[in-house]
């Protein structure tokens, strides 16, 4: 009979073909499925099976080497048994065997007494959410550590949420006050144009930026530039200022003779002539301001684009072609079309 067996409290003895390990001894732990125990007599013996062991499944206190795998092992600690190293350790993943009633240092093996309790391993899916304690998973690297990566992926969130469940008074629950600061940080978020003009009111201001290099404003009255896009079918650009800047490259100058700019419809009627003269001859930067003036006769032309172009004779000068001139033009894109259900 198992002689480190120090106190019998319930005995529970059956032969049976344990599962672990391959060829018990008379006191070795032993694991049977889900069970644990201790082999009483050597596998073979007592007029059992060749393959049997008579195993005590009860409550006993016996003396057993224990192995510390993790930190050490406390009074009241679990143990458990381990497959791969037929012994009782403090590794969780082995299958519960009972309580270390003596302590193990860190890293050692000491024969101490345990008190045995008969009972199966948790099997897969036998712990119900009501069982688990208040905060055992914690927010923090340990609790993280207990889940899976990635287990909570977008397909998942998806699943348990559900398309277009998310209302906007839960997004203002869940974002707090502030949280979206205007920095560069919370710029960075979001990609370059994300908000198209799609998603802006059409009443707000909108402006376009155009560079014209010095090529570009020697060609001018050939070939125009594009400063507003058409805006599509049922709606008309209408221009209200703009800032137009000559940068001066530091070589020469522009040179013209009445050559004056001119903002209009492409193809159409001028808008606003710009003077040339004192402006974009001079040999530094100079920066103009415009307003567009309207007649009450003003009729926006539907999906139109807005052009610059140069109605006299073309700029010349500046041969090193250094020089630029920058435009930055508001407008407002108004309905061409009934616009009221």
């Amino acid at each position: 009979m198992a002689d480190n067996i120090v106190s019998s409290i319930l005995r529970m003895t059956w032969p049976v073909v344990v599962t672990d390990p391959a060829a018990p001894n008379s006191g070795d732990p032993v694991r049977f499925g889900s069970m644990t125990g201790i082999a009483m007599l050597d596998e073979g013996d007592g007029g059992v099976g060749a393959t049997e062991t008579v195993v005590d499944f009860g409550t006993y206190v016996a003396d057993h080497p224990v192995t510390d795998v993790v930190t050490g092992i406390s009074v009241g600690d679990t143990v458990y048994y381990v497959d791969a190293n037929d012994r009782l350790e403090n590794l969780t993943t082995g299958t519960p065997y009972g309580i270390a009633l003596e302590t193990v240092d860190a890293g050692l093996t000491a024969t101490i007494k345990v008190l045995h309790c008969p009972h199966p391993a948790l099997g897969a899916g036998t712990v119900a959410t009501a069982s688990l304690a208040a905060g055992v998973l914690s927010a923090d690297v340990a609790g993280r550590a207990k889940m899976a990566a990635g287990y909570f992926d977008a397909a998942t969130a998806l699943d348990k949420f559900g398309a277009d469940s998310l209302t906007n008074a839960v997004l203002l629950n869940a974002v707090q006050n502030g949280a979206f600061a205007a920095d560069a940080a919370t710029r960075a978020l979001f990609a370059d144009n994300f908000i198209n003009e799609d998603k802006l009111d059409p009443t707000v201001m909108k402006f376009a930026d155009v560079k014209l290099e010095s090529a570009d404003v020697k060609a001018l009255k050939a070939t125009p530039i594009t400063l507003i896009a058409a805006p599509g079918a049922d709606l008309a650009v209408v221009p209200i200022s703009a800032v137009i800047h000559l940068s001066y490259g530091g070589t020469n100058v522009f040179t013209e003779t009445a050559d004056d700019l001119s903002i209009g419809w492409d193809g159409g009627a001028e808008m606003h002539e710009i003077e040339t003269t004192g402006f974009i001859d001079q040999a530094n930067d100079e920066t103009r301001y415009i307003t567009f003036e309207r007649a009450e006769t003003f009729e926006p032309v539907e999906n139109t684009a807005v052009v610059i172009t140069n109605l006299d004779d073309e700029i010349a000068g500046n041969a090193a072609n250094d020089n630029e001139i920058h435009i930055r033009i508001y407008y407002r894109v108004i309905p061409t079309d009934a616009f009221i259900a």
